[in-house]
């Protein structure tokens, strides 16, 4: 959290990215780790001097990749969301995930009874699975389950691979790719 002291003499809102500083830490482990309760709290201010909400980044490792390399899915919110909501504040949380639309229907359904969370089905997940649905689950197995909708772990390889022209996705070809389109 190097940027704190910057942020608040400025008064410049920090987006927290749990997963960044975690990667942080691992290669700087002769640093101090970071303490949320003690941090957030100094986050929050700045934020409420804006009168905005909170931010959040949030991801996780790719298995078996470089450290850093984001993952397909988010599996869990952080607690430290989930305390903030108890107190009554809401926050943004943005993904940080490869499979962009299905993760944040993965991560809603596994957080959905933990914290409170907007259901992006309707407005945002089922619009663009319909264009994809033929390639992985039946339209209308999907309306149908469209509340408790669980995404399987062969439903979500076929998804990674509809979204790679049939190849699942890797991060060396990703990296390949954006170098190519010049991003």
């Amino acid at each position: 959290m190097d940027l704190l002291p910057f942020c608040e003499k400025h008064k410049i809102p920090l987006v927290i990215d749990f997963f960044h500083q975690e990667c942080y830490e691992l290669m700087h482990p002769e640093e101090e780790t970071c303490v949320w309760s003690e941090v957030i709290p100094n986050v929050r201010k700045i934020w409420e001097g804006r009168n905005k909400r909170m931010k959040f980044h949030v991801s996780g490792q790719q298995a078996e990749h470089r450290l850093g390399t984001h993952s397909h899915f988010c599996d869990i919110i952080p607690d430290e969301i989930k305390l903030l909501q108890d107190d009554g504040i809401d926050v943004d949380v943005m993904l940080e995930c490869k499979a962009k639309e299905f993760a944040l229907f993965d991560c809603y359904e596994k957080n959905r009874d933990r914290v409170s969370m907007y259901n992006p089905f309707r407005s945002v997940f089922l619009p663009y699975l319909e264009r994809l649905t033929p390639k992985f689950i039946s339209l209308e197995e999907l309306k149908k389950n469209e509340k408790h909708l669980l995404i399987t772990d062969e439903e979500k390889q076929a998804i990674l691979k509809s979204l790679n022209g049939g190849k699942l996705l890797d991060m060396e070809e990703i990296d390949h790719q954006k170098a190519l389109d010049g991003v």
